[in-house]
């Protein structure tokens, strides 16, 4: 009983707001930005405000005259009450990110409201981070307690999913004429007009027949076609079979003997609450996306130059146009310049190297390769916690590169505790965030016209210009980072600092209370060379000696965790024992007991509202089919979070004994926080 009762106490984390501050105007911000060049999504106190995706945006803001100061890397005042709804690593990025805070009434009537507060912010952002779309919200609005679900994509190089390749060139020697074939393959595809916002793909479904020409019909598919297809599909087997339902993820967050320092993070127990996730669905997208890396010339010869995304661009703009301020030579020492390392060498750390940084022949490339092949790993879930998804992509590769299956086994069980491979961030970025039940909120109660829901609100042109960002942006610094022309982070970072120093003066008086934090250490150029492999190439290489140091844990006979895995095999044989009585009282030539006129009496009082945008990749020819695709899982997701509104003559809801969750299943928890306790059905 006492558990019960504690179930039923309110969230306090729901208690955030109180109340909405009077005279005062809730505005959310729909936010893409990518994030290579930045320490993560949220403001850190003891960094420069640059530094942070929300630092620059905190800085657009009171240049725009939306806010007044900038405080300790904060809007001033207490009744900002500044949130996010999705948090996002150092190189992470994210499109649909929704950041909210209270305006003054007299400031908003100022700048022109919503339509002002957009312009303004699109003429002070940076290209790397954009605000598609200003709205009102209510004043109960708390951007990560109203958040429902969060879908995430992860970019897969090609060669990640051909082992034994770990790098472009070994793609090209394990499958000779592979890139080739990739070069011919985006030139029809482009010339069948099968684009997505102007990206060439291939749908790897059905083996890829004739893929090599459309000329020869019965062309046989390449080698590699043929593996890409075998490797898709056995992904998606273990992702089915291990990544989907109501799971303890404690082992895929961060590892108990990894190294901390300076990492504000917790180990996750898995008998605790907050090791509880519920992932809706993942798979791997059978498509094939064709990214480009070049540009050739007008006659169609060789590569003449490389193409680099927003990150890198501005990097060498600030590079160019602020340049490191030479340094001179201690007292008493001359400048030498025979060797002996007492001559500053700072403008030679920063500029790109000579090769031009990241070039195609420095990755392996033949000189006239002007696109890359990539697919996209796709998951949504109430929440997520710390590394958890990058470490459900390393394990994955792990698993499907060699590893034994059975490792993700005991890496589920609340009794082992297993380091799992963490996959790199720079692949990773934020697809879309829902709000169900506060646009339900919104569209029951009073006052129409004056809120909008979110789902409106971000459909249309809001959600083509999130995708053309993915699809453009943050792919282009993806192949940065892949082809390892981004520059180190500090480098980017001091470039940043030097350029606002003589564009922005102010930014020093905003940030000078970090020369009294023992925490704060200025940012300094790199003194290394740039990276000769990209983060994914290393992490392909350190799968092969990867130590999954498995080792036992004791819990308590009648502890949660062991009981929910004996209520699952209860629930599991109960599930089958049901369909086998139902298979033998069913009626000779398909008829049913009667329950037809009932079923479709609850369906017509039912009726399934629409979806939306889900920010889920489907494999459709055509808009219109990826949307009746898109429709009909959110009725089947609809149908099985509501069994009481939909049940079947046999009584069933339609879950299929899978663990999947409905909306309340977890959707309320914070990335850091335990889901709530799932809420039982009205009668």
């Amino acid at each position: 009983m006492r558990d019960k009762a504690a179930r039923r106490r309110p969230d306090p984390r729901r208690m955030t707001v109180g109340k909405a501050p009077k005279e005062h105007v809730h505005v959310g911000l729909c936010l893409l930005y990518s994030g290579s060049g930045f320490r993560g999504l949220q403001f850190q106190a003891h960094a420069a405000t640059c530094h942070t995706v929300e630092g620059v945006l905190i800085q657009a803001l009171r240049d725009a005259g939306v806010i007044a100061e900038v405080v300790r890397g904060r809007p001033a005042g207490e009744h900002h009450h500044f949130a996010r709804s999705c948090r996002t690593d150092r190189g992470v990025h994210a499109v649909r990110n929704m950041i909210s805070l209270f305006i003054p009434t007299a400031v908003f009537e100022a700048v022109g409201q919503l339509e002002g507060i957009s312009d303004r912010l699109a003429r002070q952002l940076p290209p790397t981070i954009r605000v598609a779309h200003v709205m009102q919200l209510s004043g109960s609005f708390i951007p990560r307690h109203c958040c429902n679900r969060r879908v995430y994509r992860y970019m897969l190089p090609l060669y990640a999913l051909l082992p034994p390749c770990d790098t472009w060139a070994a793609l090209d020697k394990f499958y000779p004429g592979c890139l080739a074939d990739v070069q011919m393959l985006a030139a029809a595809a482009v010339a069948s007009q099968r684009t997505l916002h102007g990206i060439p793909y291939l749908d790897v479904r059905g083996g890829g027949t004739a893929a090599t020409s459309a000329d020869a019909e019965a062309a046989p598919a390449p080698s590699w076609m043929r593996d890409v297809q075998a490797s898709v599909e056995r992904c998606n087997e273990v992702l089915r079979s291990h990544f989907t339902g109501s799971r303890r993820y404690h082992n895929f967050s961060v590892d108990i003997d990894s190294n901390r320092s300076g990492v504000n993070a917790k180990v996750i127990q898995p008998d605790k609450d907050e090791a509880l996730r519920v992932i809706y669905r993942s798979e791997v997208c059978p498509r094939l996306f064709f990214f480009p890396c070049a540009t050739a010339d007008s006659a169609g010869g060789a590569t003449t130059q490389r193409r680099y995304g927003e990150s890198r661009r501005e990097y060498d703009a600030h590079v160019r146009l602020y340049p490191v301020p030479p340094v001179s030579p201690p007292t008493g020492v001359t400048e030498d310049t025979g060797g002996s390392g007492c001559a500053a060498a700072a403008p030679a750390a920063l500029a790109p190297p000579a090769s031009g940084g990241g070039g195609l022949r420095d990755a392996g490339l033949p000189p006239d390769a002007t696109v890359l092949p990539f697919l996209f790993f796709q998951i949504e879930g109430g929440s997520f916690l710390l590394n958890m998804i990058r470490k459900v992509v390393g394990a994955l590769l792990a698993v499907c590169r060699g590893a034994r299956e059975s490792i993700l086994e005991e890496a589920m069980s609340p009794e082992r505790r297993v380091t799992t491979p963490l996959a790199p961030g720079p692949y990773l970025y934020l697809a879309h965030s829902t709000y169900h039940g506060y646009d339900r909120s919104i569209a029951g109660a009073g006052a129409p016209g004056r809120l909008s829901t979110v789902q409106d609100a971000w459909s249309g042109d809001v959600g083509e210009a999130a995708e053309a960002f993915a699809l453009h942006n943050i792919a282009a610094d993806v192949v940065d980072v892949d082809l390892h022309a981004m520059p180190p982070l500090d480098d980017i970072l001091a470039a940043r600092d030097r350029a606002l120093a003589v564009r922005r003066p102010h930014t020093a008086t905003e940030d000078a209370h970090l020369v009294e934090m023992k925490e704060y250490k200025p940012v300094q150029p790199t003194r290394i060379p740039w990276p000769a492999s990209s983060e994914m190439t290393v992490f392909l290489r350190l799968l092969r000696v990867h130590n999954w140091n498995v080792r036992p844990i004791r819990l308590a006979p009648d502890s949660k965790a062991l009981r929910e895995i004996k209520n699952r095999e209860e629930r599991a044989a109960a599930t089958a024992t049901a369909t086998v009585t139902a298979t033998a009282m069913a009626t000779p030539n398909g008829e049913s007991d009667g329950g037809d006129g009932a079923t479709e009496e609850c369906d017509a009082r039912a009726a399934v509202p629409e979806g939306g945008e889900d920010g889920w990749m489907y494999v459709a020819a055509t808009p219109e089919e990826a949307a009746a695709q898109r429709q009909i899982h959110f009725a089947s997701w609809w149908r099985r979070a509501r069994p009481w509104e939909y049940d079947d003559a046999t009584g069933r809801s339609g879950a299929g004994g899978a663990e999947v969750g409905g909306e309340d299943s977890g959707a309320d928890s914070d990335d850091d926080g335990a889901p709530p306790p799932r809420r039982r059905p009205r009668t």
